[in-house]
């Protein structure tokens, strides 16, 4: 889920995209709900944008009025995970995290692809992407926070390779630092700084 201001935007399975005020925590009340069309497993919201990734394709959803969303756009392929900065799009489809240009949301771009380093969940902060891969075991080179450059997308550069304690669960980005909670029951704070 992403919350943007007092609306909470969630990414509920079968049940497609769900919009929902919070301004009355105690109250809360589904304002939209959007077929996705697959099985809703990630969102992430860019302007007026939210980016949904769906067990078949990756839903771009119009979210300027959250009362009345519509889908804008789409592009096929078996999207798990998806992270948005601008229209600038990072998800990870199999074994590879492509990268988007949403700017014309009704037809997207790929503009290059790597591998997802068997990455489940990802964040992104400028051309900066972050894979979160929660492998069983710390001597897969796999596991762990992997930092990619992608600013160049036919040409994306490993950064370095973090490993936590736990299997790597879910991450964000805010300010300079890069939170990654895992199965350790810890949260791990990454500071992003050179």
């Amino acid at each position: 889920l992403q919350v943007v201001g007092s609306v909470v935007y969630v990414a509920a399975g079968s049940a497609g995209l769900k919009i929902v005020d919070v301004s009355s925590p105690t109250a809360p009340r589904i304002l939209a709900t959007v077929a996705t069309g697959g099985t809703a497993s990630g969102v992430n919201v860019s302007g007026r944008y939210a980016y949904v990734a769906v067990g078949t394709a990756l839903v771009i959803v119009d979210v300027s009025n959250p009362s009345s969303p519509f889908v804008a756009g789409s592009l096929t392929g078996a999207a798990t995970a998806v992270a948005a900065v601008g229209t600038r799009v990072y998800t990870i489809v199999g074994s590879q995290l492509q990268i988007l240009d949403a700017s014309n949301p009704a037809a997207p771009v790929l503009l290059g692809t790597t591998s997802s380093r068997n990455a489940q969940y990802i964040a992104a902060a400028g051309t900066q992407v972050y894979l979160a891969s929660p492998s069983g075991s710390h001597y897969d080179p796999n596991a762990g926070v992997h930092i990619l450059d992608a600013s160049v997308p036919t040409n994306v550069v490993a950064v370095t390779q973090i490993i936590v304690p736990g299997t790597v669960r879910g991450l964000t980005v805010n300010t300079g630092f890069l939170h990654a909670s895992d199965s350790a029951a810890l949260l791990d704070v990454i500071d992003l700084a050179p």
